[in-house]
């Protein structure tokens, strides 16, 4: 008899896989604290694929790189003492965006059985955002004459 893993979903030739998984939206503000609106944007760009909408995925990812740009520009001209600011509103906003762009969706997914990414592969990938964004911004800043 053949054994069967409950927490597999069988597909047609047999072979079982996982059932789909979605980032939840505090996921999503998460991976932005950690990583950048990039990260965030990355995350958001996924769940519409699973929810049906793969149309959005560029887009959201597009205004993920537009939006680090902009804290990136922002940052350099910001005193260290009110930096705080710049790392925590974007998260703050993106987890609002998330929940009111895929909030409901998220919602449903999980009552109808779904399941949610696990919260390491989100600060994976936020922290490789990180790593990504920071090797930017340092050759950038080295580039710049007034800050060589």
């Amino acid at each position: 008899m053949e054994q069967t893993n409950p927490g597999l979903a069988p597909t047609p030739m047999g072979v079982q896989s996982r059932p789909p998984r979605a980032y939840s939206p505090g996921q999503i503000g998460g991976a932005t604290l950690l990583g950048s609106p990039v990260a965030g944007c990355i995350l958001l760009a996924s769940n519409y694929s699973l929810f049906g909408s793969p149309e959005r995925r560029t887009p959201t990812l597009a205004w993920g790189v537009v939006a680090t740009i902009m804290l990136f520009i922002l940052s350099l001209f910001v005193a260290k003492e009110d930096s705080s600011i710049i790392q925590i509103l974007p998260a703050l906003i993106i987890l609002q965006i998330a929940n009111w762009l895929q909030g409901p969706r998220f919602k449903a997914f999980i009552e109808s059985g779904g399941s949610k990414h696990s919260h390491w592969r989100v600060a994976g990938i936020g922290l490789l955002c990180l790593a990504v964004v920071g090797a930017v911004y340092f050759v950038v800043i080295l580039s710049l004459p007034a800050f060589a």
